[in-house]
């Protein structure tokens, strides 16, 4: 560059853009337009518009500007956008050709210069970036005078002035403050301290449109046209959205959530996330392609998966779903092949539904994905309910109820706590398949039942035993012979032993004698022992029959061996003495010895035996004696014999 200056020149504003002062020379020297001035001096003019530093050095050598101020006042060409002191902007955001500014300012320049208005008002760097539309100095609104039209009136602003300066004059001064995100952006390009952690990781063009497209859907509603609004509205927009987004992930997701919530509810399936997010969703899902508009996509991403029922392979903000976070009553009616009513009531009766589903359409109820996959694989699903198990087993409505209170078919789906009645409750398919399949693994295939074979209903009747017996020691593979007829009747196709199931389920034996046993052992008649046990001489217990299975009262042997120890028969004691009854009770009688118990009431003459033990014994007593301890125990015998005989 040659040692010549440029003169005369004019002094360079502190934050006056490189294009603009060079314009306002050109206009100084008389020049045509910018563009013939630079030619003229040797500069090449689109080198200066791109920001190239050897440009700018030559710019500031002739003409003794500051480059340093130069420098930091320059728009740098970057690719297919620009950086402005180190910060990024796309095309769109660094106004080229649309001429604002601020109407106090430039009457300021007017008014500090002896100049003409185009030499003497100066293009400010902040006039140029898009999103800020406010001048901080003076809090008045930023106007637009013109937009460069042709090669020769592009960037050359001291030309523009000049053929709008009536239009400059009668510019009004709408005075507002800057808002909170135009105060960001001023700062940030100033190089002022980082505030906003989430915003300051973006590049500036990102952090500004952002802003500016959350507060717009925020203030006009998720279906906004942006391209139509007004400077005024997107200024209200920028400080909306920048009060939801400063604070980063946590605030633009509840703003997420108030689209959603504020979304009306239909029952139509298709209402994805572009109909529920609107133009936030579909600009950047498909218009601002920009790498820097990836962090506030995840987000959204991340939301969307989280709060709405995608499923893997649904392409959201241009990337797949890998995992499904959660259902609605729809997808998994779709995904499992369940009925949307029994859904409902599965999921409700497990406490999975929101607040509030009963209201709800089937697309609008969500619940955790993870969830249902988990009771999907357990079977509830597609579970059974009682009335479907009896068709799927062939056993009958008592069989099922029976098996299910034993506890050997269990719900996967509870009943209501505060019924008794199994209401709603589902049964897992593969657990009925697999009771089934342990029903019939060890069974003899058959082609017809043999003599004393039946199957599992017709054996409880005969062996009084229960149906839950017979199944447990099914399973428990405790019987000898289980066969299975060629069915579809699967419960009753499993045929078993009488015999065997009579001897493994007959209860214990009586441990005493029942009414008629005891009138046999007392040879006397029922009405005499029915009134000894009604009036609590003979003393009873209730007790299971060990065949029968029904409650049977019988006398205890311990107590029938109190009773004859306490009281005798006449004809007993008759006997024991070797005398006639007659004989017998007339010597008790002269011995002043009356019966114990009253013969009109009890239909017997009973005596204390104690008080008998005074009549002395026939002569041959010893004898005697020994002869009815044996005929005693022979009838004890006899008894016992005759209850198992009975019994079987």
């Amino acid at each position: 560059m040659s040692a010549l200056k440029l003169f005369p020149t004019l002094p360079l504003g502190a934050d006056e853009t490189p294009t603009g002062y060079i314009s306002r020379l050109a206009a100084l020297h008389h020049s045509p337009h910018v563009r013939s001035f630079c030619t003229d001096l040797g500069l090449p003019f689109q080198a200066i518009v791109d920001g190239d530093e050897n440009a700018i050095k030559n710019v500031a050598h002739l003409t003794g500007a500051d480059y340093a101020t130069m420098t930091r006042n320059t728009i740098v060409r970057d690719g297919t956008g620009y950086r402005i002191r180190g910060e990024a902007l796309t095309k769109n955001a660094a106004l080229r050709t649309t001429i604002r500014i601020c109407p106090k300012c430039a009457a300021d320049d007017i008014a500090a210069s002896s100049l003409p208005p185009e030499l003497a008002v100066q293009s400010r760097l902040s006039w140029n970036i898009a999103s800020i539309r406010t001048c901080a100095r003076h809090n008045t609104a930023l106007a637009q005078i013109a937009v460069a039209e042709g090669r020769n009136e592009t960037h050359d602003f001291a030309q523009i002035i000049r053929t709008n300066f009536d239009k400059l004059k009668n510019l009004p001064a709408v005075e507002r403050p800057p808002s909170a995100l135009e105060t960001y952006l001023i700062d940030r390009l100033d190089g002022a301290a980082k505030t906003q952690p989430w915003l300051d990781g973006l590049e500036f063009h990102a952090a500004a449109r952002i802003c500016e497209l959350i507060g717009a859907v925020a203030n006009g509603g998720r279906d906004i046209n942006i391209e139509e609004m007004s400077e005024d509205e997107r200024y209200a927009a920028g400080s909306a959205g920048f009060a939801i987004a400063a604070s980063g992930e946590s605030d633009i997701r509840a703003f997420l959530k108030t689209l959603q919530d504020g979304f009306p509810a239909s029952r139509g399936a298709n209402q994805g996330p572009q109909a529920i997010f609107g133009q936030l969703y579909k600009l950047l899902a498909y218009s601002w392609k920009d790498a820097a508009f990836d962090p506030i996509r995840d987000i959204m991403r991340r939301h969307i998966i989280e709060t709405t029922p995608v499923s893997p392979g649904d392409t959201i903000l241009g990337k797949p779903v890998e995992k499904r976070v959660l259902h609605s009553i729809y997808t998994a009616t779709n995904e499992f092949g369940a009925h949307r009513k029994r859904l409902r009531k599965i999921l409700a009766a497990k406490n999975l539904l929101p607040p509030g589903y009963e209201d709800k359409p089937d697309n609008h109820v969500l619940f955790d994905a993870s969830i249902a996959q988990a009771l999907h694989e357990a079977g509830v699903f597609d579970g059974l309910s009682l009335k479907d198990i009896e068709t799927y087993t062939g056993a009958g409505r008592v069989q099922v109820k029976l098996l299910f209170d034993a506890g050997i078919l269990k719900p996967v789906t509870g009943q209501d706590e505060n019924s008794d009645t199994p209401i709603n409750i589902s049964f897992a398919r593969k657990d009925v398949d697999a009771f089934l399949e342990n029903l019939q693994q060890d069974a003899q295939p058959v082609d017809a039942a043999g003599d004393g074979q039946f199957n599992i209903p017709q054996t409880v009747k005969r062996a009084n035993c229960s149906t839950i017996e017979i199944i447990q020691m099914i399973l428990a593979r405790e019987l000898d012979w289980v066969g299975r007829l060629p069915s579809e009747n699967i419960f009753n196709s499993i045929l078993i032993d009488l015999d065997e199931i009579k001897r493994k389920t007959r209860l214990p034996e009586l441990d005493g004698l029942t009414t008629e046993q005891v009138c046999d052992s007392m040879n006397t008649t029922n009405r005499v022992v029915v009134a000894l046990i009604e009036h609590g001489i003979l003393q009873t217990e209730r007790r299971i029959h060990p065949i029968k299975r029904c409650p049977i009262d019988i006398v205890t042997t311990t107590e029938f061996e109190r009773f004859q120890a306490t009281y005798v028969t006449l004809f007993e004691l008759a006997k024991e003495r070797g005398v006639h009854h007659l004989q017998l009770k007339a010597e008790l009688e002269g011995r002043g010895i009356k019966p114990a118990l009253d013969p009109e009431l009890f239909r017997a003459t009973f005596y204390n035996r104690n008080s008998c033990s005074v009549i002395p014994s026939s002569p041959h007593d010893d004898e005697y004696n020994s002869c009815d301890k044996i005929a005693k125990t022979t009838t004890l015998i006899r008894f016992d014999t005759s209850i198992n005989r009975k019994q079987t």
